[in-house]
């Protein structure tokens, strides 16, 4: 089992076990789009994208995460296309503070000696607790090359809801 799937747990065995179970957030990677202008990429078909022109940070595509405020990212699971025997693909979770800094919160991606066509691999895991007062998110896909030899497919992110179950929507009340 894969450490962002969810574990089945036995109360007779674990009796202070976790009852939270990880809700998922995943694209495709033909939601994806180029994050500079100068970045080409192509839709290859079955959710798979890949980047035809650019170069360095050029070569970037990128999407919003969108989580609530309090969830707790744990995982990135990332599915790839990798028939290049020299390069692969990386994958990134960044938080962004508007107008002051980035940093990278976790990375996953194919072995660059990896070649054997569909993968998926699954990140180190995280605990970051989702800030959207101060914080942006975004979901990122580097291929080490521009070519259709290394496709990106998706991005699945495992986390863990708020507490007391906030949701995206705001509560909608009939007035009298």
């Amino acid at each position: 089992m894969s450490p962002d799937e969810n574990p089945t747990a036995d109360p007779a065995n674990t009796p202070n076990a976790i009852n939270e179970v990880f809700r998922y957030y995943q694209v495709s990677g033909a939601t994806l789009h180029g994050r500079s202008s100068t970045t080409g990429y192509a839709y290859d078909g079955v959710s798979c994208a890949h980047v035809t022109a650019g170069t360095g940070t050029g070569r970037i595509l990128n999407t919003e995460l969108l989580l609530p405020d309090g969830a707790v990212i744990k995982y990135l699971r990332v599915y790839y296309q990798d028939t290049n025997a020299v390069n692969g693909v990386e994958e990134y979770i960044t938080r962004y503070q508007p107008g002051i800094g980035a940093s990278d919160l976790v990375h996953a991606g194919s072995e660059d000696a990896f070649n054997s066509g569909y993968g998926y691999v699954v990140s180190a895991e995280i605990a970051e607790t989702v800030n959207n007062t101060n914080d942006t998110y975004s979901l990122i896909g580097w291929p080490d090359d521009a070519n259709i030899n290394n496709q990106i497919c998706g991005l699945r992110v495992a986390y863990y809801a708020p507490p007391g179950g906030a949701t995206f929507l705001p509560s909608i009340y009939k007035t009298p």
